[in-house]
């Protein structure tokens, strides 16, 4: 080997010894510089994206619908990487605060929306419809019971089909009172009970009728689904046969609802009809995902994890919102339509006890005021006589299940309260001698406690006032 070979290859092996350490020092500056480069990231993402969000699940907040970083992150200085990141938790802040907005005012519709349905349902149970098709059904069964048995084999052909018209109007007179339309065992029960009506009211009904054009004005009458159109003689004479049958059929009625349990948890619902109204499930709260950490990551940088878990993040919010604002437009509109609906129907169920109280108190006050012969009443006297009668009246009807219809109603509080009340006005001139005294009768009555008044005026206060009770209960007692 020449020295010039030697030379040259001297010279190689120290090259290569150089580069190498050169190499060596320059790996360790550059994975010094990618762990400086990961670490910031993270520490960007971190401040960015907080681990332990707010109970809303927002980073920073909006202000004027824009993001608010940190004072540590300048944005002119971020790389692209940065960028994306933050964003997409504006993104995901921006989903946030849509979400909790769409929400509240899904939790503001609810409370109407719930009201409205129980209208709705409540009415329903009495509407026309319904009560049309059950007086239908109680019409045939009546109606061939009455056609074959032999109890009625004496009656003529216009007696068979008074009784079970007639029958079949109060079964649903009383199925409409009562709330009964959705206990199918009650109104079985109750449509046995019937024939017992029908044939005290047919075996009287030849006392009534004097020829072939009174008997068409009956069935024409029970045919319209009741008998208010019978006036003059034939109506007295019809109500005369009518209303002792009536009161035997109360009885039995009062008992058959006090053994029965019309607990509306328990009755049983028909299925809903196609087109029938589903009600809505309430929107669960949003659930914040959860950011997954570069420590619990199986693959992938950091950096990219990150990324991937808020573009996720951003789609179930995005799918969040979308899905609110479906039951928000869908709720909305139910709303309207339950609106119109309550506008545009009567209400047909009946009202509770304490609405009636309400009603006649009203209506007595205002004649009270109107009527010459109330004139001799001081203020005390006619607010407490008009209470009293209202309460009277509710208790009554409470306790006895009163079966009345409007008018009926409106004759009871006309006539026969008004004459209690004038009784228990004239009454009170002997038993209330002092301010504290009038003070106290008049929270009983308005409370419905006799609590409110001192032993001895509840004793006074009743001392004179029963008589009063008597004959008005007496004379309630026709409408049993």
């Amino acid at each position: 080997m020449s020295p010039k070979q030697i030379i040259m290859i001297g010279v190689a092996v120290v090259v290569l010894a150089i580069a190498g350490v050169a190499g060596y020092f320059i790996s360790i500056e550059v994975e010094k510089v990618h762990s400086e480069n990961v670490e910031s990231l993270a520490d960007f993402g971190s401040k960015v994206i907080p681990m332990s969000s707010g109970p809303d699940g927002a980073t920073y907040g909006l202000e004027d619908g824009q993001v608010q970083l940190p004072p540590s992150i300048q944005e002119k200085k971020l790389s692209p990487t940065e960028k994306v990141i933050l964003a997409l938790s504006r993104d995901k802040d921006e989903l946030l605060v849509e979400v909790t907005k769409l929400e509240h005012e899904l939790a503001q519709l609810s409370v109407p929306l719930k009201e409205l349905r129980s209208y709705q349902a409540e009415n329903e149970r009495f509407a026309p419809e319904r009560l049309t098709e059950e007086r239908i059904r109680a019409q045939g069964i009546l109606r061939e019971y009455f056609d074959t048995s032999s109890d009625v084999a004496e009656f003529s052909r216009f007696q068979r089909q008074a009784v079970h018209l007639a029958s079949a109007n109060l079964f649903t007179e009383i199925v409409r009172t009562n709330g009964l339309i959705l206990f199918e065992e009650v109104k079985d029960e109750l449509i046995k009970l019937l024939p017992s009506y029908g044939l005290c009211l047919g075996e009287n009904l030849p006392f009534v009728t004097n020829n072939r054009s009174e008997e068409i004005q009956i069935l024409q009458a029970l045919s319209d689904d009741g008998t208010d159109s019978l006036t003059g003689n034939l109506g007295q004479d019809y109500q005369s046969i009518h209303l002792p049958c009536l009161k035997a059929l109360n009885r039995q009625v009062d008992a058959l609802l006090k053994r029965s349990d019309l607990d509306p948890s328990k009755v049983i619902k028909p299925k809903k009809k196609t087109g029938e109204r589903i009600e809505h499930v309430q929107a669960e709260p949003v659930e914040t995902p959860m950011i997954v950490s570069s420590a619990s990551a199986a693959d992938g940088s950091p950096t990219n994890q990150l990324i991937s878990s808020l573009e996720t993040d951003k789609a179930k919010l995005l799918a969040r919102v979308i899905s609110l604002k479906k039951q928000l437009n869908d709720q909305t509109k139910e709303l309207a339509e339950l609106e119109q609906y309550r506008q545009g129907t009567e209400r047909y169920a009946p009202l509770p006890i304490a609405e009636e109280r309400k009603r006649a108190h009203e209506i007595l006050t205002q004649l009270f005021d109107q009527l010459q012969e109330s004139a001799r009443f001081s203020s005390f006297q006619k607010q407490a006589m008009s209470l009293a009668a209202a309460n009277h009246y509710a208790d009554f009807s409470r306790k006895n299940r009163l079966i009345l219809n409007e008018p009926t109603k409106d004759e009871i509080i006309n006539n026969l309260l008004t004459r209690y009340a004038f009784c228990y006005a004239d009454s009170l001139k002997f038993a209330v001698d002092n301010a504290l005294s009038e003070r106290q009768l008049i929270n009983a009555l308005r409370e419905q406690d006799p609590e409110y008044m001192s032993p001895a005026l509840q004793r006074t206060v009743t001392e004179f006032t029963q008589p009063c009770a008597t004959q008005l209960d007496q004379q309630l007692q026709a409408y049993l």
